[in-house]
């Protein structure tokens, strides 16, 4: 990560000598093959500016005082695509402050795995990205999400895993979520997305329509291409499978990945006995 940084100062021409450098000391740590960038000092005045002409940002494990790490975006006033990877296991700690604002970003990827802990995940995630057009989210469920309205998004690749146990312990929400993405075009689905979404039908079902009005977009979200990702045709997946047919009734193509063991003509099969809401949808096996 250091050397990605130096390698963006050459590139960009800026001085290590700008006062937004002089409060700030960058130094890296290997533990057990893993590197990790820590950021110490103080967050430097509003408005100053870190890369004025960089377009493209990779933080991968940066710690930092939250108000730090959070002033690195902000700090690429023309950043158009960032993407964020916090990964751990045993007692890594997150490195992400699982908040990201900023006017400027069209291509978002965020990768966002500490499976042993749901105490990374009790923080609302936050996205405020009005001009985002591309989004790559994977990580398990956080308690809440404040996520605006992203009006300019063509495309979604959710991959949304829940916690075990959710029997006797629901943890995690996505419902503020699907909601913002309701202008996207086309939507990408992991297997455990479609599981969540099952979750959040069964919500639907027995929540009263005043509750469910104001949540639930799939009637007027205008997805043209769903993708679906490791299909295994379970009990629950074809129920969700069920609910998206009926709900989104601007859906021209569903293209499923099925599981090498599974016989995908049958699952073809299963599926087109469902109410199809779209006369345009053409259902593919690849």
């Amino acid at each position: 990560m250091v050397a990605v940084l130096i390698k963006s100062i050459v590139e960009q021409k800026i001085s290590t000598t700008n006062p937004a450098f002089t409060s700030i000391v960058c130094f890296h740590f290997q533990r057990r093959r893993n590197y990790r960038t820590f950021l110490r000092g103080n967050v430097p005045p509003e408005g100053r500016v870190f890369f004025p002409a960089l377009k493209t940002l990779s933080l991968g494990a940066v710690v930092a005082k939250p108000a730090l790490y959070n002033w690195l975006i902000p700090g690429c006033p023309v950043l158009e695509e960032l993407f964020i990877l916090d990964v751990g296991s045993g007692d890594d700690q997150p490195t992400w402050t699982r908040s990201v604002v900023s006017a400027s970003i069209k291509r978002l990827t965020i990768v966002f795995h500490f499976p042993h802990n749901t105490y990374p995940y009790e923080d609302d995630v936050e996205i405020k990205t009005p001009n985002l057009e591309f989004l790559d989210y994977s990580a398990l469920l956080s308690d809440g999400s404040d996520v605006d309205y992203l009006d300019s998004l063509a495309e979604a690749r959710l991959d949304l895993r829940l916690w075990e146990l959710t029997n006797t312990f629901d943890f995690g929400e996505v419902t503020n979520l699907v909601s913002a993405i309701r202008n996207v075009k086309t939507l990408h689905l992991s297997s455990s997305s479609l599981e969540k979404r099952y979750l959040y039908k069964r919500y639907e079902d027995d929540s009263p329509t005043s509750e469910v009005e104001g949540r639930c977009c799939l009637s007027t979200c205008r997805v043209k291409v769903l993708e679906i990702s490791g299909y295994g045709g379970s009990l629950r997946e074809v129920k969700q499978m069920e609910h998206f047919l009926r709900k989104l009734k601007y859906l021209e193509t569903v293209k499923i990945g099925v599981e090498e063991d599974n016989d995908s003509e049958h699952l073809r099969t299963e599926l087109m006995t469902l109410d199809i809401a779209s006369s345009k949808c053409n259902i593919q096996f690849i």
